[in-house]
């Protein structure tokens, strides 16, 4: 109100001005009139001077009032967005995830059972098809998590020589069968250890490696560790993977990092994917607080290369003790009939015995009437759900043995695991669950619980 007061103010002088200097014109005695008009002009403009000091202090704080307000407003609208799209995501990665595992846990049950050459084929390929389907899932929604600025990661030391030749030797098998060569190579003055997010460095580097197999019909692959820089001081890692496939040329080189973008319409159709796979991979890479690139030439094959800092300490490894699933006994808590066969028959298949119930109350009941080694927990059910059922058996334990609780869930959103563990839970599976990892988790908790049962017996 204040600004467009202030405005009319000054709007009226200068007419007042104007008018001024008609009269003038006309008037008998132009010295005179002249004269008259001169302290009329100054006295206007004295006066408007006079209303602009006055009303623009209050003019300037109210625009600045109003800004800030349709700055806060714009945030509030922001985080509600924000808000939004996080459960938005969550609803959909697990309404995907759990007919997913579904999938993917009845072809892993069913090739382990006798099959026909042909059948054999057909599993596989429906356990490779749900692989690529889970892994795009994934990209998605880590590529959401970094827009948001929501993607947390760790920043410990690991032992990079050791990833690099695991990494090697997952893709040993697919490359012997596209008749290519894949070598592991470990410069002599490689660093052992580096820093970063080992799940996502291996993220990164399975993608590298993925991409080099898929454009790479003639020759093999190398997957390469050494110093950057002087090899004596090694401050940073090198990773690096060449291949001697078809190369890109300068235009394709660069869009190369853009999200949903692939180097042509002919190797979109050929090979699939949404384009996102480098794009993330640079972005993770960046914030672990390194960089990303590549050098090609067409037909000479490509090389891409991530830089990564080193580690400042060597990691002291313990060996952890094997245990023997038989005498552990495992309660499953699962409300979807198909993961309760899916989860069953995988856990009876690493060998111990198994009981499924279906929600909160009912495991409550299995809980009081039996003895269980661990818990694998799903989180959304109906009634009483994941969170609810554990911080329940957390307060009857009261000083009693912890019971290992495992979350085995579809959800996939910043927050879901620090949900978990405050609920009282201890570890974390994300749905679709691949076999390996079921194993090594249930390793892990039932060997430790195994060793507290030795020496409580002792």
């Amino acid at each position: 109100m204040s600004l467009w007061l202030m405005r009319g103010c000054v709007a009226a002088g200068a007419a007042a001005c104007s008018l001024g200097a008609l009269l003038v014109a006309r008037l008998p005695d132009p010295d005179g009139a002249r004269e008259f008009y001169a302290l009329v002009h100054a006295g206007a403009w004295r006066a408007d001077l006079a209303a602009v000091m006055a009303l623009s202090l209050p003019a300037f704080l109210g625009v600045l009032w109003w800004q800030a307000r349709r700055t806060r407003r714009a945030q509030e609208m922001a985080a509600r967005a924000d808000s939004a799209k996080a459960e938005f995501l969550s609803n959909v990665s697990h309404e995907l995830r759990t007919p997913l595992n579904g999938i993917s846990g009845m072809a892993a049950i069913l090739a382990r059972t006798d099959l026909q050459a042909d059948q054999r084929e057909m599993v596989a390929a429906i356990d490779r098809s749900s692989a690529t389907l889970s892994a795009m899932i994934d990209d998605l929604l880590d590529f959401s998590r970094i827009e948001a600025g929501s993607l947390a990661l760790e920043r410990v030391s690991f032992d990079a020589r050791e990833m690099v030749e695991e990494v090697a030797g997952a893709f040993a098998p697919r490359a012997r069968a596209q008749g290519l060569t894949l070598q592991a190579v470990i410069a002599p003055r490689a660093p052992q250890m580096v820093e970063g997010d080992p799940p996502r460095v291996r993220q990164v580097l399975s993608s590298l490696v993925d991409n080099a197999l898929k454009f790479t019909r003639r020759g093999g692959v190398r997957v390469e560790l050494a110093a950057a820089g002087d090899p004596l001081e090694a401050r940073a890692a090198l990773f690096r993977v060449a291949d001697t496939g078809v190369g890109m040329g300068r235009e394709t080189m660069g869009r190369l990092f853009l999200p949903f973008s692939q180097g042509d319409s002919r190797s979109a159709r050929e090979h699939g994917g949404m384009g996102l796979g480098l794009a993330l991979a640079r972005r993770l890479v960046v914030l672990m607080g390194g960089s990303l690139g590549a050098e090609s030439e067409p037909g000479r094959g490509s090389t891409f290369w991530f830089l990564l800092p080193t580690g400042k300490a060597a990691c002291a490894l313990s060996a952890v003790p094997e245990p023997t699933p038989e005498g552990f006994r495992i309660l499953i808590i699962e409300d979807n009939p198909v993961n309760q066969i899916v989860a069953s028959r995988a856990v009876r298949g690493l060998g111990y015995a198994v009981e499924v119930v279906s929600g909160g109350q009912a495991a409550l009941g299995a809980l009081s009437a039996g003895r269980f080694d661990l818990v694998l927990m799903d989180c959304q059910m109906p009634g009483m759900d994941g969170y609810q059922t554990a911080a329940e058996i957390r307060r009857r334990e009261g000083r009693a043995p912890r019971l290992p609780i495992i979350a085995m869930t579809a959800n996939a959103i910043p927050g879901d695991v620090e949900r978990c563990l405050a609920a009282g839970m201890d570890d974390y599976l994300g749905k679709p669950v691949r076999l390996a990892e079921l194993s090594s988790t249930l390793d892990r908790w039932l060997g430790a619980r195994g060793e507290r049962r030795a020496r409580a017996g002792d």
